[in-house]
Formats: structure tokens, sequence, C-alpha cells
């Protein structure tokens, strides 16, 4: 969406009424902030002013703030105000930031960050919100994949899109990265010893405190110390809308027994917490392949497919159970049509559309250039009565009938579902990205990667809201990266 004529002349007015006071006052002006705070749309009276543009004098000094022109410092506010919400998406005005104090001032308050919101939630709906896949494959490999909305949200960021300097503003590498929510990474440096929350949209990033190892939870004489396998991100909205709690939560399985080592970071209290929980299932392995490590936050828990081409279920954890002492984890059976023996880095994909769980099966071909695809989504989760519904079922479906033409050899595989759009999957293929619409069937190619990543890949899904959701400060945060 683009400014108006009628923004644009807006625009125009206020930049002479600006110049105009500061030509009468001989200088700058400053900021009078000795009123109570006022609402986006502000009072005609002027009783509630957030600031006033005030006259600075630069040759005499004064104690003294001289009273404001009511009616210059009214009109101005309300007319940037009107054309900030007029634009077209948070990272233009973002960038409007940096042009002064006082823009900066009215674009960061609350109140027009809520107002902004609202008005984009009336032009736009969930489903077209933009979206970034971040591909990544051995450990320290990952290449970006932009939806339109999103390549041109990002690029009025950078100059250039690529992978190279998508994630270029980490002070450190190698990195990897472990877990998304929405917006945020969490990714890990220096050989998993430290962690960072960050936003690629923002380029903005928190260094974590370093965590406990995973051996401090056992006996010295321990046969063998435990790594971090999992990994996940989770939060709770707070009263304030603009806040959040967060939760960083690493996962470490005990070998030959039913227990995790579950490490939990609070944004409350900065601090890291161990526990060890046990299953209410016997566990297989604390291996898995690439896929299957990806934990996913929805309702409120983490979840994780537990075993390796042998599957018995999904395990939940809640990173925000308030209850003292030991913590506990339970099972979510697998659909009973979904094969218990299969090869999971290709067959089986685990995730969530607005916090709802989906699963879903690609079965064996039956014919070249052909498929068969089903989706689960997870129903009645918060009545303790969780089942699963059969939400498509696509059998034996030919590439060419989805507009897609691959050669004979080549097998899709479902590699994510559309973070605001529960009929949107992500296929790949060789080494391209597709986005199909199981109710239309109509398929359309998003992007590319690396070839020698088509193997061994796993895909984080972030989805932009239409405010890029802040970078958390944390209580006791050190800046260990810097």
């Amino acid at each position: 969406m683009k400014l108006t004529r009628d923004s644009i002349m807006l625009f125009a007015s206020t930049s002479r009424l600006i110049k105009m006071g500061e030509k009468n006052s001989g200088g700058g002006f400053a900021f009078c902030q000795n009123h109570k705070t006022s609402q986006v749309n502000g009072d005609d009276n002027g009783q509630n002013q957030n600031f006033s543009l005030v006259p600075c004098r630069r040759k005499r000094k004064s104690t003294q703030i001289e009273k404001p022109s009511t009616t210059l410092s009214n009109l101005g506010r309300d007319l940037l105000l009107h054309i900030f919400l007029l634009l077209p998406d948070c990272q233009s005005a973002i960038k409007c930031l940096a042009v002064s104090k006082l823009w900066n001032f009215l674009i960061s308050d609350s109140c027009f960050i809520s107002s902004f919101v609202q008005r984009q939630h009336s032009l736009n709906s969930a489903a077209s919100m933009p979206y970034t896949l971040l591909i990544k494959f051995f450990i320290y490999q990952k290449f970006p994949v932009f939806s339109e909305k999103s390549e041109i949200l990002h690029q009025r960021r950078l100059p250039s899109l690529s992978s190279s300097n998508y994630l270029s503003f980490l002070p450190s590498t190698p990195f990897g990265v472990r877990a998304c929510y929405n917006d945020l990474l969490l990714v890990s440096m220096r050989a998993r010893s430290h962690y960072c929350i960050c936003n690629p949209l923002t380029r903005k990033f928190v260094a974590l405190p370093n965590p406990p190892e995973p051996s401090d939870a056992l006996p010295r004489n321990a046969p063998r110390c435990p790594q971090y396998r999992r990994f996940g991100l989770a939060w709770q909205s707070t009263t304030n809308e603009q806040c959040y709690n967060y939760r960083v939560v690493l996962i470490a399985i005990l070998s030959s027994s039913n227990r995790f080592i579950i490490t939990v970071f609070s944004s409350e209290s900065g601090k890291w917490n161990m526990y060890v929980v046990s299953s209410p299932r016997p566990l297989l392995s604390n291996l898995g392949s690439w896929n299957m490590k990806h934990v996913v936050f929805a309702n409120g828990k983490l979840h994780w497919i537990e075993g390796v081409k042998l599957i018995k279920g999904i395990i939940a954890f809640d990173p925000f159970d308030h209850t003292t002492g030991s913590k506990s984890c339970f099972y979510i059976d697998l659909p009973a049509e979904l094969p218990r023996i299969c090869f999971l880095q290709k067959e089986i994909c685990f995730g969530a559309c607005q916090g709802r769980l989906l699963i879903s099966y690609s079965g064996p071909r039956m014919a070249k250039c052909s498929f068969t695809l089903l989706v689960w989504e997870l129903r009645n989760y918060d009545n303790n009565a969780d089942t699963w519904y059969l939400k498509h079922y696509i059998r034996n479906r030919s590439y060419d009938m989805i507009g897609i033409h691959e050669s004979d050899d080549e097998q899709f595989r479902v590699v994510g579902f559309h973070p605001s759009d529960g009929d949107v999957v992500f296929l790949c293929c060789k080494n391209h990205v597709y986005e199909l619409n199981l109710i239309t069937s109509r398929s359309r190619k998003i992007g590319d990667f690396p070839v020698e990543a088509k193997k061994f890949y796993v895909v984080f899904p972030l989805v932009h809201p239409f405010w890029p959701t802040p970078v958390p400060k944390f209580p006791s945060v050190l800046s260990i990266l810097s």
C-alpha cells in the first residue's frame, strides 16, 4: 500500500509548519515532557499532551521551559500521527524512528503501536502476513526463503537479500539456529555454550547468561554426560499488550533412562533453572533425525516427537509451570492411521499453525510423478480430550495436477506448515521450495536453496506480525557476546 495524495499533502504541510517554527525560534525544537501522557489521538484542549514543541534559544541557557505554541504542537503532532498510521508496513514506521526525537517519541508510544496494529489487522487478513522460511542444513549453514511480502519488508531494511547478510548483525560466528517462535530466533554460539535471542527483521539481539551443563544434574561418577539435543522458545502474553514473559528451554535425554534434563531460562528472573523430568512412558533413544529435533510451541506448551525410525508419540512440556520442585511432562498419542515405522526425515512433518498442532504423512508413491499426503490437526486440546482430525487427504495426486513439473525420480517432502494458514503446506523437491494450497490444489514456487543441502535440512518458519516483536530485556543478562 502506498501513501495517498492526501497523505503526501499532509506530510508536506507538516514539514512547512515545522520549518516555520524553526525559523521563528532561531533554532531547532526541544521536548517539553512535563505534561500527562495522552492518547494517540490527543485532545483538542491540550490538557493531556505527551510533548510540545518549544523554541530553543541557543545563546541563553535557562532552566525554565517556555510556554509552547499549543496550536502548532497539536497540529504538527496530529498530522504526523495520521501520516504514520498510513504507512504501508511496520518497517517503514521503524525507519522513521531515526529521523528525529519527535518522530521516535511518537512512533514508540504504545498507543500508536496499538492503533497501527489495529489498522493493519483491518486491512490485511492473517493468512496474508509476511513469512520467512529459514532453511538450516548441516550445522551452521542456513538459507532464507522469503514470501513476496517478506521480501518487500526486508528490502526496506537491507539493500540486498542473501544468506550471507540475513543474520550478519550477530557478533559471533559460527552460530547455529536452534528454535523459533513468531519472528524471533534462538541462536547458539561457541559450541552451545552461549545463546541469544534475535529478531532478524529489526536486527536486534540479546545475549543470555551461560546455561549450566547437563552433567551438573548428574553424580560425578556418571558414566556418560548427555548433551542438549533439543531446544525450545516460548512466550506468554501479560496484561500489558506490549510485554511478554519468555522461556528458553534446553532438553537433554539421559541414556538408558526415562528421564530428561530440562534447563529453563526465565525472562522474569533472568536466571536458568535445571530440572530432572520423568517421562510417563519409556523413551526409545536420545538420537533422532534433524527433522524430529524441531520443538514446536503451541497452546502454551513445547512439543516434540519421540523416536527415530520407530515413533511412539509426542511429548509435551509446560515451561510456564509455576509449581516448585519437580516438573512433569505428558504424552500425546499419534493419529491412529499414522504408520509407526517410517523414515521420519522424508515422510513425517510436525508443526503448528496459529496455536494448533499439525502433523503430516507423505505416503509411498503409487506411480511416478505422484504423491499421497495426509494432514491431521489436534483438536480439543484445552479440554484434555485431544483427538486427531484428518483435515486433508490427497491420494495419488499427480504433480501436473498441482502445477509442478519435476523429474520421475524426485519425491516431494513436506517441510513445514504455513504459519497463519492451516490449509497451506511447504514442499521441497530437489532444491526447490513450493507453497501448496491443499484446498485449491494450487501451488507456486517461492524459492531455491543450495543443492548440497537437499538431503539434510530442517525448516524454521518465521511469521512477521504487523509490529515486530521486541527483543526481550532480562534482569540479569550479561553482554557476553560484545
